[in-house]
């Protein structure tokens, strides 16, 4: 492993900044750092393969598992850094440190700031000026962070308010010590990982999730549910994660400092994308992730029993009263599918009589035996063969485990796996001892639940911060505004002269809501691809056909499920336009009446 430190070149030697990085970059050749001469040139002038070439020829000495320390900023722009911090960590197992000389550049108006933050996502750490300036990285989650003027190493006699920031830069020896801090902290969570796989620890509690994570936000949900579990369990925890190349570094550091608050471990399982090749089409509508929980038996062989948890869950009540369940003569305790067993969805399994809709469990929240599930066979093939038999499902994994374990699972309290919806929908403020799942919706704080809000509050005190509860809050703004903006355009054709009213798709709730808004009139009437007659329905049922000759001017209100999902489809094939001639119903609904989160 070799070190490597950025120095400017072929600027004006007076410059502050470039006197700054060679200082710095001296104290880093005292301890055997390698120089990274980076040279001054008009970068607007390079075509992208040219800027391309000019940084290979940066870091030609750069290998393998090395350190790189990129001084900013390098003076020749924000693109051309981010370029060669990419271009670092292409390598296998580098480790980038930022060091900021300037902290006005994550405020930059001309957009790069973006790009700076960006920047710090990458890197393994950063350091910063002055103590003050750690606030604003970790506001942007970035939690290794060291600070050039520490009053805790200096004593307090130096600090920004009488140069402390310059005299520190002239300070050789105080430079070397702030740079090894940095290399320290980048493998601090390397040696962690190392002493807690070989730890062994009495009454530990094992708790397991599967994490595939292409946008980063898989990683995130994790980290809250896993902050939810320690904020609610006073025994010794240790989390198992089934994960792929999908992982990256910085979610993987949050995850460890996340997990080990308390003295608890976490344990990392790669596993290979190519075991899923087989199952993927069929995974198409879920996260592959959902199917390395049927690795725990495998990856654990020397643990007995093993609790998984979905990511999207928040733990309200201490997780050892589910360990403490007894489930010595059972492969699985699981919770009833509550959609199931009151009909509101059907699984291919229960159709075809393989599982009793009654014995349907989700398998979100599974408490597994997994000595027992081994007795039975390999579960991932025994899974996996399932899936192949039952092409059809749309819910594959969880079919599967239902049809092979099904008959021996311990049905447990609805309270350890509380689907959060319904409380959206009810608008209910108050917290119970429950276990959460989030499946089907996320957090939405507009609906002022209490189950929303302590999701946000939890998101806060992990190390992804304010970065991701500040993606949670847009998010929820967006759906607001959004909404706001489907109905001025509603308004505008509504004050268009009089219109029909035509509703395409079964009468769901979201539907019903929508009469109510729009109030029915003579002359209204529902379209559906297969017209079925129904006594209780509020409008009568009429084919498709009708509406391709229809002669007055009409507003439709369609679901995006009318004619198996095809009905959106079918009214822009006619020539309709959206938000003119038809509007999406649970676009101009609330979460409560049916409308999207």
């Amino acid at each position: 492993m070799k070190i490597h430190i950025t120095n400017l070149y072929n600027f004006n030697r007076n410059d502050m900044l470039v006197k700054k990085q060679h200082r710095i970059a001296e104290a880093g050749f005292v301890l055997g750092y390698r120089e990274m001469g980076i040279f001054s040139f008009p970068v607007e002038t390079d075509t992208p393969q040219e800027l391309s070439k000019r940084i290979d020829g940066v870091i030609a000495a750069l290998e393998a598992d090395d350190v790189i320390f990129l001084q900013l900023p390098t003076r020749n722009g924000a693109e051309y850094e981010k370029l060669l911090a990419q271009k670092c960590k292409a390598y296998r197992n580098t480790r980038l440190i930022l060091l900021f000389h300037d902290m006005s550049l994550l405020e930059a108006a001309n957009g790069s700031q973006e790009l700076y933050r960006e920047l710090c996502k990458m890197a393994d750490a950063v350091i910063v000026p002055n103590e003050r300036d750690i606030i604003r990285m970790r506001a942007i989650g970035v939690s290794a962070i060291v600070s050039l003027d520490d009053p805790q190493e200096t004593g307090g006699v130096l600090s920004s308010d009488d140069g402390g920031y310059e005299t520190l830069c002239d300070s050789g020896f105080y430079v070397q010590k702030v740079l090894m801090d940095a290399v320290e902290i980048v493998f601090e969570t390397q040696h962690k990982l190392l002493h807690m796989e070989s730890k062994n620890v009495n009454d530990e509690i094992h708790i397991g999730f599967g994490l595939h994570d292409k946008t980063g936000d898989y990683s995130v949900w994790v980290g809250v549910a896993i902050q939810s579990i320690i904020e609610h369990t006073n025994s010794p925890l240790c989390f198992h994660i089934l994960h792929d190349n999908t992982l990256n570094r910085q979610n993987r550091n949050r995850l460890v400092q996340t997990a080990t608050q308390g003295g608890n471990r976490i344990v990392f399982h790669k596993l290979e994308e190519s075991m899923w090749e087989n199952a993927k089409e069929q995974m198409a509508f879920y996260t592959i992730g959902a199917l390395f929980r049927i690795m725990l038996p495998t990856c654990l062989p020397d643990i007995s029993k093993v609790i998984y948890l979905d990511a999207d869950v928040l733990v309200n009540r201490d997780i050892k009263e589910l360990w403490d369940i007894d489930i010595d003569d059972y492969y699985l305790a699981a919770v009833q599918d509550v959609d199931v067993v009151s009909g509101l969805v059907r699984p291919v399994v229960v159709k075809n009589h393989e599982v009793e809709a009654d014995r349907y469990f989700n398998s979100g929240v599974l408490y597994m035996n997994l000595d027992r599930i081994r007795q039975k066979g390999d579960m991932c093939n025994t899974v996996l063969d399932c899936l192949k038999r039952i092409p059809k499902s749309n819910l594959p994994d969880q079919d599967a485990l239902n049809v092979i374990y099904g008959k021996d699972t311990l049905l447990i309290d609805r309270s350890w796996n509380y689907f959060v919806r319904p409380i959206q929908n009810a608008g209910k403020r108050e917290l119970e001892n429950k276990v959460y799942h989030f499946v089907g919706t996320r957090c939405v704080l507009y609906t002022f639940t209490g189950v929303d809000w302590k999701y946000y509050e939890t998101t806060l005190r992990t190390p992804w911060g304010m970065e991701a509860a500040g993606k949670q809050l847009r998010k929820s703004l967006d759906r607001v505004d959004y909404r706001l903006c489907q109905f001025e355009k509603l308004i505008t054709q509504l004050s268009n002269g009089h219109k029909k009213y035509i509703y395409y798709g079964e009468e769901t709730t979201a539907m019903r809501n929508m009469y109510d808004i729009l109030t029915i009139r003579e002359g209204d009437y529902r379209i559906s691809g297969e017209v079925e007659e129904k006594t209780e329905s509020t409008l009568a049922c009429r084919p498709f056909s009708d509406l391709t000759r229809e002669k007055d001017e009409f507003l439709i209100f369609v679901l995006p499920e009318a004619d198996d999902g095809k009905g959106i489809e079918k009214l822009e094939k006619m020539g309709l336009i959206r938000e003119k001639d038809f509007f999406i119903i649970p676009c101009l609904l609330p979460a409560s009446q049916g409308g999207y989160m």
